[in-house]
């Protein structure tokens, strides 16, 4: 559904940085929508977190991590802010049980947003953490985004981790039916699992 409502002005300068940051080629002049938007309000989570991603586009993790940390305080109830975070937590923070948290309450947040659950069964199956949560992630992740291999190969390997022989023979047979090499690369997995 559509939602039609008015935007604050900071908002609408956030949102104008979003935009420029996700056309290609990136629009060089997205950073000073979004320190504009910070400069109005600093409490505004949003732009702070886009700033972070900035930081980490230029390898400046210390920044990147500073940046995600406040813009988490700043806005704890914002699902893209939190799958941020949590992404950060588990690529460069190594903080596990954070990204795990904050994935997790991405998607409590907004259970339709795909990417929050591949990110958070992709933590779960790098970890080697087993749980029925990390089934169910695992799972949200391959049913919202069939095409995505790698959310699939997540479930693919949670099962094996479980032993869940019959459901990963089941996942190879649906998911990978059209793609050979994902196909014998997943068979792979399973021999291996058996040997």
């Amino acid at each position: 559904t559509l939602e039609i409502r008015s935007m604050s002005y900071t908002e609408v300068l956030y949102r104008l940085g979003d935009l420029l940051a996700n056309q290609r080629p990136e629009r060089p002049e997205r950073t000073a929508y979004f320190e504009a938007a910070i400069e109005v309000d600093p409490e505004y989570g949003a732009p702070i977190s886009a700033m972070a991603v900035e930081a980490e586009k230029k390898a400046n993790w210390e920044a990147a991590r500073t940046l995600h940390e406040r813009a988490a305080k700043c806005s704890p109830d914002d699902a893209m802010v939190l799958f941020r975070w949590g992404e950060f937590s588990s690529h460069r923070g190594g903080q596990i049980q954070t990204a795990i948290s904050a994935l997790t309450r991405s998607t409590e947040l907004d259970p339709s947003f795909a990417p929050a659950w591949a990110a958070l069964a992709r933590v779960y199956a790098d970890a080697g953490l087993t749980s029925d949560e990390a089934i169910e992630a695992a799972r949200k992740a391959h049913v919202m985004r069939p095409a995505d291999l790698s959310a699939t190969r997540d479930l693919l390997r949670l099962y094996l981790r479980l032993d869940r022989r019959e459901e990963a023979v089941s996942l190879i047979e649906e998911a990978f039916r059209s793609n050979r090499r994902a196909r014998a690369e997943a068979w792979t997995l399973v021999v291996q699992q058996d040997l």
